[in-house]
């Protein structure tokens, strides 16, 4: 664990995922679907995680006692994107697609952390609008709690201040 909980839930679903012996691709998403295959070659099925949303809670920014570390808690929501090279209409392709979002599923959905809570599934998406690549996309949600600095302590570095009093 670091002192990072975007790092440390973007590990565990990173291991978690490349476990799936499928897959032949894990990666942070960045928009890769959207370019052209001669820029980017690519290898299915894959899977890019996205980090859709952070939502932090201002309630818990303070810290309760006297040198007490800042405590915050946010909900994100992280979005699997699956693609598969997948001929449209053709069911010798879609059952095994199918079976591989049930695999990330089965993975993901108890996947829990020491500064994360257990991964729960809250949205699917089948994007088809893609060619012949299919790009599922199963929308995690967790609470997070991050630690920041403990009071009287700032994580920047000191500055020195030279005051000079004339009297006129």
């Amino acid at each position: 664990m670091t002192d990072n909980v975007k790092l440390d839930l973007y590990n565990a679903i990173e291991t978690a995922l490349k476990e799936i012996a499928e897959l032949k691709h894990v990666l942070k998403y960045n928009s890769q679907d959207k370019y052209d295959e001669k820029i980017i070659p690519k290898q299915y099925p894959q899977a890019w995680i996205h980090f859709s949303s952070i939502d932090w809670n201002s309630s818990l920014l303070m810290p309760h006692n006297k040198n007490q570390t800042q405590e915050q808690k946010g909900i994100i929501n992280i979005t699997i994107h699956i693609e598969q090279f997948s001929l449209s209409g053709n069911e010798t392709t879609w059952k095994p697609d199918l079976n591989l979002v049930n695999n990330v599923y089965r993975k993901l959905t108890n996947l829990k952390g020491e500064n994360f809570t257990q991964l729960q599934r809250i949205s699917e998406t089948d994007d088809i609008d893609n060619n012949n690549i299919r790009d599922w996309q199963i929308t995690f949600s967790t609470m997070v709690v991050e630690n920041g600095v403990t009071e009287g302590h700032t994580d920047v570095a000191p500055v020195s201040l030279i005051i000079n009093k004339q009297i006129i």
